[in-house]
């Protein structure tokens, strides 16, 4: 998973990008200063382990794209603590 640069991809997915980007801030009413995208080069079974990966950066992700086969992370930032979410839970009986 690594996070996208917006700048340095090929122009109609940054468009595509950026319409959806416009569009979920207005929705949630975030700045978009505050919203960054991650990519994975595979939309995994489970995301709960990427879901906790970005919420110890502290992003909670807002919605999940597949454009040309690539599966994208729309997030948005909430705090600079990890947010302790999707906790993987393990049977401890």
């Amino acid at each position: 998973m690594r996070a996208v640069d917006l700048d340095k991809l090929a122009p109609d997915l940054r468009q595509e990008l950026l319409s959806s980007l416009k569009e979920l801030a207005d929705d949630v009413g975030a700045d978009l200063n505050n919203i960054a995208i991650y990519e994975c080069g595979f939309a995994p079974v489970r995301i709960q382990h990427l879901i906790n990966e970005l919420g110890k950066k502290g992003y909670v992700v807002l919605e999940t794209l597949v454009i040309n086969g690539r599966f994208y992370l729309v997030t948005l930032k909430k705090s600079d603590k990890d947010l302790k979410l999707a906790v993987d839970y393990e049977f401890r009986g």
